[in-house]
């Protein structure tokens, strides 16, 4: 039987690790997601040398860092399944953490949206359901003009409710805040 390679994949909002072979021992997956499991090493010479250079702060801590580290980060999460021949770990995320002042900024535009028209949430909302919408569908949906349609997501663009990406033709709106997040 040949070798199989330590695998690391890299996608927008996810990363996976294949680790031939599986967990080490007795150990289970049901025990690694807890705090409280027994560690054991492959081999002690190869972590005592990683730990001598201060490479790794000791073995055996990786999972409970990781997942102490995920708590700082609401929407990642972990999962760590048994798959053919190994063990596969993956790390994903639905939105990018955000820092202290982007938090300030969202909760002052779900304020703003709060305040909105409500020909200005029915826009947000169909922007929302297809960013690609054209002015004139929404006017038709609405039932306003398509002056009062392109009005209003001027001022929307305006108060930073809605941005738009690329041009004119071609381009598409999208809702800077959900308030559903």
């Amino acid at each position: 039987m040949s070798p199989i390679d330590l695998q690391i994949k890299i996608f927008d909002q996810s990363i996976t690790f294949y680790n031939p072979g599986g967990l080490f021992g007795n150990l289970t997956i049901e025990q690694l997601s807890q705090d409280n499991y027994q560690a054991n090493t492959r081999n002690k010479l190869i972590a005592e040398a990683f730990y001598l250079t201060g490479d790794i702060e000791k073995y055996g801590s990786g999972f409970i860092r990781v997942r102490k580290e995920i708590k700082s980060y609401p929407t990642m999460t972990l999962s760590i399944e048994n798959a053919p021949n190994g063990l596969l770990t993956a790390l994903s995320y639905k939105r990018q953490k955000t820092s202290e002042h982007e938090k300030v900024v969202e909760k002052v535009v779900e304020k703003v949206v709060e305040n909105l028209s409500q020909n200005q949430k029915k826009i947000v909302a169909l922007v929302n359901e297809n960013n690609y919408i054209s002015a004139s569908k929404i006017a038709q949906d609405i039932g306003i003009s398509l002056r009062k349609v392109q009005e209003n997501m001027a001022k929307l663009k305006e108060i930073g409710v809605l941005k738009r990406i690329g041009p004119a033709k071609g381009g598409y709106w999208e809702v800077v805040v959900k308030k559903d997040e």
